[in-house]
């Protein structure tokens, strides 16, 4: 089973809880929102972020926790931060760094990015010498790539272009691919009346064991789906709602408050 800030990370890019304070300077947009994770209509988790959009720079910074049942069993929380550069069908992240800990064990994540590429990656504590059933990760599965928060929170460009992409998305341990496809324009409730949303093919790459099954369910099932809200100017969108079929049930995130400014 993926733990739950994986499947998180994975498919939203997005980090739960409360949101954290951005930098205090002018930009083009500054934002916050809050987010509910439900499984099979229950809260797990709650989601927060703030950020800004400056020209074709963005930084970001969030929380995740678990939250309701999932927190009693399981308790789950994660920081985050990543910055780069977006341009239209195109987000270049500089940096990903990632705290996270459950249920007592903790471990730290340290990604930089150079013209697209992953150039190196720092795990604390040092994971273990993985076992031949994983698939492993090669030089090639690193080019162009983003971490999961870059990859997914944002988008610029039109709705063709915005569902015309590829996440290519690289979370340190994992390499997946996200393959959207166009669905739908116009009103989404609570989105607003341009609101974009995206068909979405699930497609693990590398660093999970062959033959896994939640990933090859995924794969085969997860029917995703990701809605995008305008957000700001020259075509600025932010991820509104996910939802995606997984072996234990539906996973849905909504945003239940968002400010853009």
């Amino acid at each position: 089973m993926i733990r739950i800030s994986g499947i998180f990370f994975l498919l939203t890019g997005l980090l739960a809880g409360a949101a954290l304070p951005g930098p205090a300077r002018a930009a083009d947009t500054r934002f916050e929102t809050d987010f509910t994770i439900t499984l099979r209509g229950l809260t797990v988790a709650r989601a927060g972020f703030t950020g800004t959009v400056d020209g074709d720079r963005f930084e970001i910074d969030g929380k995740l926790a678990s939250a309701g049942l999932a927190r009693i069993f399981s308790r789950t929380d994660a920081t985050a931060h990543t910055s780069g550069r977006i341009s239209s069908g195109t987000v270049r992240p500089d940096s990903f760094l990632m705290d996270y800990a459950q249920d007592g064990r903790s471990s730290k994540t340290a990604i930089a990015f150079r013209n697209g590429d992953a150039v190196s990656t720092d795990v604390e504590p040092k994971p273990k010498a993985p076992s031949k059933k994983i698939i492993p990760i090669t030089a090639e599965d690193l080019k162009s790539v983003a971490d999961p928060v870059a990859a997914t929170l944002l988008a610029r460009g039109t709705a063709d272009e915005i569902c015309g992409r590829t996440l290519r998305i690289y979370e340190g341990g994992t390499r997946i691919d996200v393959q959207l496809s166009p669905k739908a324009t116009g009103f989404v409730y609570g989105a607003g009346n341009r609101a974009v949303t995206c068909a979405s093919r699930f497609i693990p790459v590398a660093g999970m064991e062959r033959g896994n099954k939640t990933y090859d369910f995924m794969r085969d099932k997860a029917d995703m789906e990701f809605v995008y809200a305008p957000a700001g100017p020259d075509g600025l969108y932010m991820l509104y709602a996910l939802s995606a079929r997984t072996e234990i049930g539906t996973v849905r995130l909504r945003a239940w408050r968002r400010k853009v400014e």
